[in-house]
């Protein structure tokens, strides 16, 4: 099929290559240049690039996407098409004729160099300074700092902002960047990009910010999730500590007495943070409680409560859930500290499911390791949830879903949304004094209604089973609910009474039901 009109195309058994594709010289960093000649001319001709081991239009028919192209459109000419996404290695350049793949000229093999330099971090400065160096210095050559496990430009492209950066323009260089932002002891990795874009300059490198002063347990007391009696069990805190030095600290239990050894025996704790073991078939109806201590590199400790409420056999292993829709505000990043907050507030909320928006840049999967939950992340909106997730739905816009195993035979599924914020109805009615039709249009423009319908319309299936797997749906709809815009609740609301506000309305027709009001 044609990548740019959609149109599949029929292959020809004769070949012309009467034309010509050469490489040309180029003093541009990322750009190859090819000199072009054909009797063929047309607008639509065009040059495109395939790794050299696959067979791309080998046989003037479409089996693969270029990987970056550009059109050819006169009789001869030299053409730049940019190699700043491709890594280093051998490629091969196809002129085709009329955004199809029939040949226009035989293929020329060429190689991408490898601009590799280096970037490492000082030991010896307290601060994130990097040695790098580079054969391609400019300007706006960077080092950006990331999440480790999500958001940099792994594949050398956008993904999300840099949590910190500065420029390294020189060939070899050090450069101090700003750590202010940064949480002690998460993991972070460093990436060396070139020209204010993303191509790499060297491979990333991962970096952890050493925590500063005494060694601590974000909370003091940590619930995990239910055991049952007489099933193997496992929770990790590892992640809990706040302050770390290095990623090196080591877990135990606490000194207990005999006596304690009768009611959470049991449980075992790894040296790598790994609450683990069986409960007793006895010991349901019970709270298992016990203390474990962190040791950190330097000698400093910090000790947390853990309680693993146990259930009896036969019993459900939950019989009450609680859910949070939590935004982050840019994952966090403004808010000093965000990453303690953010633990701390979800953890004493005894949340067992949270939808979270605003979490771009891997800040679900952030949380989710902290706390040993399982999680989704998506482009904005992220799902973290303490039992496991055995499916992760195809997202759809600002939306996302995965199905979570409370239990043998006990699931739910679970939908969280992000929707469109601008123009926002209250200021509409209020300030601008918008008519009722008048603000329903604007709810269209937000994409909030659009958006919305097209989520009903895609949960329609779990709503059609879920008196066997409840549907459970989170979000930030940038709305009011029109629960609350009511006739008699008009003075709250700039003298405007009931309106049907589509973000709470679709959800509802469907057959959902507000838990807040």
């Amino acid at each position: 099929m044609n990548e740019k009109t959609g149109l599949h195309e029929v292959s020809r058994t004769e070949r012309d290559t009467s034309g010509s594709l050469d490489l040309a010289p180029t003093h541009i960093t990322f750009i190859q240049s090819f000199s072009y000649a054909t009797k063929y001319a047309n607008e639509k001709n065009w040059i495109g690039i395939y790794p050299s081991d696959s067979t791309g239009p080998d046989n003037e028919t479409y089996t693969e996407d270029s990987l970056s192209w550009e059109y050819a459109p006169g009789e001869k000419g030299t053409v730049q098409i940019s190699t700043a996404n491709l890594p280093p290695g051998q490629y091969k350049a196809y002129f085709l004729a009329n955004e199809g793949y029939k040949w226009l000229a035989k293929p020329v093999v060429f190689k991408v160099a490898n601009p590799w330099g280096s970037i490492s971090i000082r030991d010896d400065d307290p601060l994130l300074t990097f040695n790098y160096s580079t054969p391609l210095p400019d300007p706006q050559n960077w080092i950006g700092i990331y999440n480790s496990f999500g958001g940099g430009p792994e594949s050398q492209k956008f993904i999300s902002g840099s949590l910190t950066w500065a420029y390294a323009p020189d060939k070899n260089g050090t450069v101090k960047v700003d750590a202010s932002a940064l949480q002690p002891g998460l993991g972070y990795r460093a990436f060396f990009l070139a020209k204010g874009g993303y191509k790499w300059l060297a491979s990333p490198i991962d970096i952890v910010k050493p925590g500063k002063g005494p060694l601590t347990f974000i909370v003091d007391q940590l619930t995990t999730h239910n055991a049952r009696a007489g099933e193997p069990f496992q929770a990790t805190l590892s992640g809990m500590l706040e302050n770390p030095r290095d990623p090196d600290s080591k877990f135990a239990k606490g000194k207990y007495s005999a006596t304690d050894t009768s009611t959470h025996g049991w449980a075992n704790v790894s040296a790598n943070g790994i609450i683990s073991g069986t409960p007793p078939k006895a010991s349901g109806n019970t709270t298992t409680k016990f203390v474990v201590e962190a040791l950190g590199s330097d000698g400093s400790t910090a000790e947390i409560m853990v309680k693993i409420p146990v259930v009896p056999q036969g019993e459900p292993l939950v019989k009450e859930l609680t859910i949070l829709s939590f935004n982050l505000w840019f994952g966090g990043t403004p808010v000093k500290d965000y990453h303690a907050k953010q633990v701390r507030f979800i953890t004493n909320a005894r949340a067992d499911i949270v939808g979270l928006q605003e979490s771009t840049g891997g800040h679900a999967i952030r949380l989710a390791k902290a706390m040993g939950w399982d999680y989704w992340q998506g482009d904005d909106v992220g799902i973290i949830s303490r039992y496991p997730m055995v499916e992760q739905y195809a997202p759809i816009e600002r939306c996302g879903a995965v199905r979570i195993a409370l239990d043998r035979g006990q699931e739910i599924n679970f939908w969280n949304c992000h929707l469109g914020y601008t123009p926002y109805g209250p200021y509409d009615f209020c300030f601008d004094h918008l008519s009722p039709e008048e603000v329903l249009k604007n709810e269209i423009k937000s994409r909030r209604t659009p958006q919305i319908i097209n989520i009903m319309k895609h949960m329609q299936g779990h709503l059609s089973q879920s008196s066997k797997t409840p549907v459970i749906f989170t979000g930030d709809f940038n709305a009011p609910s029109h629960l609350d815009w009511t006739n008699a609740a008009k003075k709250l609301h700039c003298e405007q009474g009931y309106f049907p506000w589509p973000t709470s309305k679709h959800p509802i027709d469907a057959g959902l039901i507000d838990s807040f009001r």
